[in-house]
């Protein structure tokens, strides 16, 4: 039997936990909390053999919090629990967005190290989760297994992640052997120097291209997470659910992007505020605004820290946040950097639906895109500032009602241009051309202005004057009443929707859509 959860607490694992008799094995990202510790020290003294693989002490800021994770380690080792510190690191750590070590640098710490997996497994239960095991309260995945299968599947994983990144020395770590000699000199000399492990990528053989299948993966090493991403986000048919406590990816914006320009698959995510992203909150805010403008739904969750990808086809618990360092990506050479993730995929569709049926609820009751990205961060202060210039002192509420309609414009502008862009597209494919050209831009601009009403041709120039030239606008006109896309009504044009519908020797629509959607798609 399997188990779909959201939880705000960590009773699944707790529980798991509480029924191991025989081993538990645990790979977490961070692992502070004194509760499960306390658990884990009363099974191994009812002799449950338990391993752990995280990471080191100094993965932690503070010299303080440091010292109290070595005291907490301690406590483990002292009752014969094997713990695996993994000190491998991935990257170039002044880029860091995970770990808190050393100097504080902007991004983050010192050292990058690459575990960010997570899961438990026990002799009755496997579990792929996005739990750290920390004191903090966050909504998290869960997803139970109690059958044999998946518990081997979940153990194998465990035993290969530790003779991969865990060892004494170099020469017992079976990923330092595999890699090309260079790549060892240049790791042996810096371990040597500082006990540190850097591999600044992977070569294209440590990180290959793999299609999504049935079962737990160690990315990079046994697919690229972001090849898994896209090719789950290209296969859904009916709709598309994410969920990731930082969402900052400019290759994942341009996947759901184009996913939501081409197809009407509802596509929701949901995901901290922008401004938890500390790269760059305000291009973090763009981001969610274009995807709103192209139709996605977002919802704003404060203490989400769950990891999760949802398909018709797909569920997929992981612990990848949808950001550059955790998805991977390409440096010359193929080579590949990437943080070390778990990506857990299943296709049963009782599991899917009961994980839908979950994310159906919380969307209706969560808080929407537009009004949490507007009434925390920089809008508010803008419509402060706003009133100021006009020698006001504003209310709260009225800073915030500004700020939604801040946001709103911002959205309705990103739409308006969607549309040009589409009918650009529309007008190039109707003439059979494979290019858009100035020419298709001008008349898509002239049929924009014209969907919502008629226009006379002094009231299309005053509004394209400023950014296309006079002559420009005519012949495009003209071009568009020969072809019958407009009409002449005395000095007024108005727009032949139907001509644009359809092909003129009436071929099969823009990617196979009803002109129900392509109304839809140009707000006819």
């Amino acid at each position: 039997m399997a188990t779909f959860s959201l939880e705000r607490n960590r009773s699944s694992v707790e529980r798991a936990i509480k029924n191991a008799s025989k081993f538990i094995d645990i790979v977490s990202f961070q692992f502070t909390s004194q509760e499960i510790i306390n658990l884990l020290i009363a099974k191994a003294k009812e002799g449950v053999s338990i391993r752990i693989i995280s990471l080191p002490e100094d993965s932690y800021g503070e010299v303080t919090q440091r010292k109290q994770i070595e005291q907490l380690y301690n406590s483990l080792i002292r009752e014969g629990i094997e713990l695996n510190r993994c000190i491998w690191e991935v990257g170039v750590p002044e880029l860091t967005e995970t770990s808190l070590s050393g100097v504080q640098t902007e991004g983050g710490g010192n050292k990058w190290y690459s575990l960010h997996g997570k899961f438990v497994v026990t002799d009755r239960e496997a579990i792929a989760t996005s739990l750290n095991f920390t004191d903090e309260a966050q909504l998290e995945v869960y997803l139970s297994y109690d059958n044999i299968k998946t518990i081997e599947t979940f153990r194998k994983k465990f035993d290969f992640l530790k003779t991969q990144f865990c060892f004494e020395d170099l020469a017992s770590s079976l990923l330092y052997s595999r890699l090309p000699q260079e790549l060892q000199q240049e790791i042996k000399k810096l371990f040597e120097q500082s006990g540190r492990i850097n591999v600044k990528e992977y070569p294209p053989e440590f990180s290959p291209e793999k299609q999504i299948g049935q079962g737990l993966y160690l990315s990079p090493l046994e697919g690229r997470a972001r090849t898994f991403f896209n090719q789950l986000i290209k296969e859904a048919k009916e709709f598309i659910y994410l969920s990731s406590e930082r969402f900052f990816d400019d290759e994942v914006v341009k996947v759901l992007l184009s996913k939501a320009y081409l197809t009407d698959i509802p596509i929701k995510i949901m995901t901290r505020h922008p401004r938890t992203v500390r790269q760059n909150p305000s291009k973090a805010e763009k981001m969610s605004a274009d995807l709103m403008a192209a139709g996605v739904e977002i919802i704003v969750i404060d203490d989400i820290h769950a990891k999760f990808w949802l398909t018709d086809n797909w569920l997929c618990v992981t612990s990848a946040n949808l950001g550059k360092m955790n998805l991977g990506f390409p440096k010359l050479g193929n080579y590949w950097r990437a943080n070390t993730e778990t990506l857990w995929f299943d296709n049963s569709h009782k599991i899917i639906d009961a994980a839908k049926n979950t994310l159906d609820s919380l969307f209706q009751t969560s808080k929407s895109g537009i009004v949490a990205l507007s009434d925390v961060g920089t809008k508010s202060s803008r419509a402060k500032n706003l009133f100021a210039l006009f020698g006001y002192k504003s209310k709260k509420e009225a800073k915030v009602l500004m700020a939604r309609i801040e946001t709103q414009f911002t959205i309705e502008n990103r739409q308006n241009v969607i549309r040009v862009a589409k009918l650009s597209v529309r007008l190039a494919e109707i003439e059979s051309v494979n290019f858009i050209t100035e020419e298709h831009v001008i008349m898509a601009n002239i049929l924009f202005y014209l969907r919502e009403r008629k226009h006379d041709l002094s009231e299309i120039k005053e509004k394209m004057i400023g950014i296309v030239e006079k002559n420009k606008i005519i012949s495009a006109i003209e071009k568009l009443q020969k072809h019958r896309y407009i009409a002449k009504e005395q000095e007024y044009y108005t727009i032949n929707i139907e001509r644009l519908l359809v092909r003129e020797r009436e071929e099969p629509y823009l990617f196979e859509n009803s002109r129900e959607k392509r109304k839809k798609d140009f707000s006819f």
